[in-house]
C-alpha cells in the first residue's frame, strides 16, 4: 500500500529509520566510464481495460508524457479495423479483402475511425502535444483471418491439425499460421505496409518501428498466430521487401516471444533463439530485423519475472546443455535490444520492488535499449498496468518514474561494478547531450544498505537532483549528494529505489569541439580528387561509421552536404573517425576510405574529401563460378585458426570490385552462418578481392585475398582472420 510521507520531515534526514534498523555496508559499486548501450525510451501501451474517455484527456496524456516522462508507447495492432464483403453483401473480418500494389489504395480500405484502434492513435497523436523524443512503436497481434491456414508448430513447422477462427462479435481471429505462398506472403507484406501507411497518415504520427506478430509461438483465444522460425523468417522478409517498394522507413523488431524464463527452466530463451538463429542463417533477413525484442514473462506468457542471469545468457550466449540449449548471445549480433511487454507485478510495496528489479536487471544484465510495460492504467488493479484510473501516485507508476523521468533518449549506460541484484543493484547512464549522469539505485534487501559510489574517471560535485521510494513514501524529493574524492554515500532504507541526477562535463570524454569538415563530389574521371569542374553534390547526406560496417546504423551522427558539397561534423571528443557516404544503387565510391583521428576534443581537420561516380559498366554475364570460405577469430594474430579461437559470426563478406578496401554501392556482399562460413555463387570469370568489413579497433590477420577465377570455376577454403588492434 501507498503510505504517504510525514509532511514535517524531510526524507534527506532519516534518523528514525535508521535507529531503527540494522544497516549493512555494501561493497562499493563502482560507475566507470566504459559504455554499454544506448537508451531508446521508456513506456507503455494502453493495456487492457481502459477507460477511453480518461486516455482522451489532456490531465491524463500531460501525466505520461511529462510527468512520468514516457519516451515510448506501444501501439496494438489488430486486424479488426479491415472487414471485407461476403456473399450476402455483409461486412466481416474472416471475409477476403485483396491487397493490390498500390498502398493508398489498400490503405483506404481500412477503417482508422475504428474504437480499437483510434484510442491508440488518439494517444500516439498526443506525443506530438505534450512528449518530447518520443518512439511509437507497434505490434501486430495477428495476420487477417483469410491469410491463415492450418497452424504449424513453433519448434519444428509440422501442421498440427488446429484451424484458425474468427468472431464478428470481438473481432479477434485466434490461432492458426501463415499460410506459406509466394503470393499469400506479398498479400501480408502489403497488409503490414497499408496498416502502417495508413496509421501514420490517419493520426499524424511516425511508427519508428513495429513487429510483425506479437508473442509468434502462442495460440491464443484473442488475436494471435503460430510462426515456425522458419516461416518467420520467410515473412520478415517479404515485409522489408515491400517497405522498400513503398519507401517505408519504419524498422522492423522482433521475434518477440513471451521471455528470457528462468534457470529452472530455459524453453522459452531456446524458442527466443530459434527465431534469432533462424534468422541469422539467412543474411537478407538478419539485415531485414534492425531490432531484437522480447517480451518479461516467465514461460506461461503471463505470470511476470526476475531473471538476471537469464538476461546475461541472452546477451552473452550459452554453452551449457546440448545444441538446443547453446548459443550465441544477441551481443554478437550488433542490434539494440528492445523489452516490449511486462506486466503480473502487483501494486503491493513487495510487488513493486519486483517491478523496479526486473527493470534493472533488463538495463544491467540484459543491456536493453527499451522498456515497455503493458498498460498504464486499468480499471482495477490486475498487475497488467502501472495504475489504477488516474491514481498517478500508484506504487509501481511511481517506481517506473525512477527510470522514465531522467534517463531520456540517447543517454547510454556505464557500466556498473559491484553490484548485487539480491541486495543493491545500481545502473547508470550519461546523456551527452544534456550533459547529465544519472544513476537508479534498488535495494532489493529487507534491510537497509549504505552503498558507496564510486566515480572511476567522472568529474561530479554533485547529485543535485534525488529522489526515492519506499513503502512509506514514493518520489520524495532529497536534498543534494555531495560528491567528495571521487565517491559518495547512499544511505538507503530496506527494500527502496532512489535517483540521482548530476550535471557533468566530462564523462567518457564524450562532450568536446572537435570538428572534421569536407566536401563530396562528383568525381566525372574516377581518380580520387576533386579536379577543376568537378562540383561539389549538395543535399546528400554522409554519416561518421562509428562501427566501421560500411552502413549507416542508427544513432551514427550524419550531416548533409550543402550546394557545394560541403558537409561539417562538430562536437567531436578525440579518437578515429569514418567519413561515409550512404550506399545509393548505380553509384560508386572513388576515394580511399576517409579515415580521420582527432588527437584532442577540440582539433579541427578540413578536407575530408569524398568522390562520387555514376557506375556505367554493364556488369559480366552470370556463370558457375563460386566462391567460399570461412572467418574466424584470431585471437593470437598468427593468421590461421588455432584450438579455443571463436567462429566469426553474422560478419560482412564483400567482393572489393573497385579495390578501395571499402565497401561500396554494387559490390556484392555477404554474412558468414553460425559457424563462421561464407559463399559467393552465381559468378562470372574475372579477377575477384575477398574483403571482410571490420569494425573499429579491429584488423585483419590474414593477407588480402586476390585471385582469378574462369568460367565455372570453383574457389573453396579462404581463411579470413581478424582480431583487435
Amino acid at each position: 500500500m501507498h503510505h504517504p510521507a510525514p509532511a514535517a520531515r524531510p526524507l534527506r534526514s532519516l534518523s528514525v529509520i535508521e535507529s531503527l534498523e540494522t544497516r549493512q555496508h555494501l561493497s562499493t559499486v563502482t560507475i566507470s566510464t566504459a559504455r554499454a548501450q544506448t537508451i531508446d525510451g521508456f513506456g507503455t501501451s494502453l493495456g487492457g481495460v481502459t477507460s477511453v474517455s480518461l486516455v482522451k484527456t489532456p490531465q491524463f496524456q500531460k501525466a505520461y508524457y511529462r510527468d512520468l516522462g514516457a519516451s515510448m508507447f506501444r501501439v496494438v495492432l489488430n486486424p479488426w479495423i479491415l472487414a471485407g464483403t461476403t456473399a450476402n453483401g455483409g461486412k466481416s473480418i474472416g471475409a477476403p479483402v485483396v491487397m493490390g500494389p498500390h498502398i493508398e489504395a489498400n490503405a483506404a480500405m481500412f477503417d482508422f475511425n475504428n474504437f480499437n484502434i483510434k484510442k491508440y492513435g488518439q494517444m500516439a497523436r498526443a506525443a506530438l502535444k505534450y512528449g518530447s523524443e518520443v518512439s511509437l512503436i507497434g505490434s501486430f497481434w495477428s495476420p487477417p483471418y483469410w491469410m491463415k491456414g492450418e497452424e504449424v508448430s513453433a519448434f519444428n513447422g509440422k501442421p498440427t491439425g488446429v484451424m484458425p477462427t474468427f468472431d464478428d462479435k470481438t473481432g479477434n481471429t485466434a490461432g492458426g499460421s501463415l499460410i506459406d505462398t509466394d503470393a499469400n506472403l506479398t498479400q501480408f507484406a502489403r497488409y503490414i505496409s497499408a496498416y502502417v501507411y495508413g496509421f501514420e497518415k490517419a493520426y499524424g504520427v511516425h511508427l519508428s518501428a513495429i513487429s510483425i506478430q506479437n508473442e509468434l509461438a502462442f495460440h491464443e483465444y484473442y488475436s494471435s498466430a503460430v510462426y515456425s522460425p522458419e516461416l518467420y523468417v520467410k515473412a520478415v522478409k517479404a515485409v522489408d521487401h515491400w517497405f522498400k517498394i513503398y519507401g517505408i522507413t519504419t524498422k522492423i523488431i522482433g521475434p518477440e516471444d513471451v521471455g528470457v524464463g528462468a534457470t529452472d527452466n530455459t524453453g522459452i530463451l531456446n524458442r527466443q533463439m530459434a527465431y534469432i538463429k533462424a534468422l541469422r542463417q539467412d543474411p537478407a533477413a538478419l539485415a531485414a530485423v534492425d531490432t531484437y525484442a522480447i517480451h518479461g514473462y516467465a514461460n506461461d506468457g503471463v505470470t511476470s519475472m526476475r531473471s538476471p542471469e537469464m538476461w546475461s545468457r541472452y546477451w552473452n550466449g550459452y554453452t551449457g546443455g546440448g545444441d538446443y540449449g547453446t548459443f550465441a548471445g544477441i551481443k554478437s549480433d550488433h542490434k539494440e535490444s528492445y523489452m516490449t511487454e511486462s506486466s503480473g507485478y502487483s501494486n503491493t510495496w513487495n510487488g513493486t520492488m519486483r517491478f523496479a528489479g526486473a527493470v534493472q536487471d533488463a538495463l544491467v544484465y540484459g543491456n536493453i535499449s527499451a522498456y515497455v510495460y503493458w498498460g498504464i492504467t486499468n480499471s482495477s488493479d490486475s498487475g497488467e498496468a502501472l495504475m489504477t484510473g488516474a491514481d498517478y501516485t500508484s506504487n509501481k507508476y511511481e517506481a517506473f518514474k525512477h527510470f522514465s523521468k531522467y534517463i531520456r533518449p540517447g543517454a547510454v549506460r556505464l557500466q556498473t561494478t559491484g553490484n548485487d541484484p539480491t541486495a543493491v543493484e545500481v545502473s547508470a547512464f550519461v546523456d551527452d547531450k544534456a550533459k547529465t549522469l544519472t544513476s537508479v539505485l534498488v535495494n532489493s534487501s529487507d534491510q537497509a544498505q549504505d552503498v558507496t559510489l564510486k566515480l572511476d574517471g567522472i568529474t561530479l560535485s554533485a547529485f543535485k537532483t534525488a529522489y526515492a521510494s519506499t513503502e512509506s513514501f514514493t518520489w520524495k524529493a532529497l536534498k543534494a549528494y555531495r560528491i567528495s574524492h571521487g565517491q559518495v554515500i547512499v544511505n538507503m532504507p530496506a527494500k527502496s529505489i532512489f535517483t540521482l541526477v548530476g550535471t557533468t562535463g566530462n564523462v567518457a570524454s564524450s562532450v568536446a569541439a572537435g570538428s572534421i569538415v569536407g566536401v563530396y563530389f562528383n568525381d566525372k574521371n574516377k581518380n580520387g580528387k576533386q579536379d577543376k569542374g568537378e562540383a561539389g553534390l549538395g543535399g546528400d547526406k554522409v554519416f561518421l561509421d562509428m562501427d566501421a560496417d560500411g552502413v549507416r546504423d542508427r544513432r551514427e551522427p550524419t550531416a548533409i552536404t550543402d550546394a557545394n558539397g560541403r558537409y561539417k561534423f562538430s562536437g567531436l571528443a578525440s579518437g578515429i573517425y569514418r567519413v561515409r557516404r550512404e550506399v545509393v544503387n548505380g553509384y560508386a565510391i572513388t576515394t580511399p576510405p576517409s579515415v580521420t583521428r582527432l588527437k584532442r576534443g577540440a582539433m579541427s581537420v578540413t578536407g575530408a574529401y569524398l568522390g562520387s561516380v555514376k557506375m556505367t559498366v554493364t556488369p559480366p554475364a552470370v556463370t558457375g563460378a563460386s566462391i567460399s570460405g570461412h572467418s574466424f577469430g584470431d585471437t593470437n594474430g598468427n593468421g590461421k585458426q588455432d584450438s579455443g579461437e571463436s567462429n566469426a559470426v553474422s560478419k560482412v563478406i564483400y567482393l572489393d570490385a573497385n579495390n578501395n578496401g571499402s565497401l561500396d554501392a554494387g559490390e556484392k556482399q555477404t554474412k558468414t552462418d553460425s559457424a563462421g562460413n561464407f559463399s559467393f555463387a552465381g559468378l562470372a570469370a574475372g579477377t575477384y578481392r575477398v574483403r571482410r568489413v571490420f569494425p573499429q579497433g579491429f584488423k585483419a590477420t590474414t593477407p588480402a585475398i586476390t585471385f582469378t577465377l574462369t568460367s565455372n570455376d570453383k574457389r573453396t577454403g579462404l581463411m579470413i582472420g581478424g582480431r583487435a588492434i
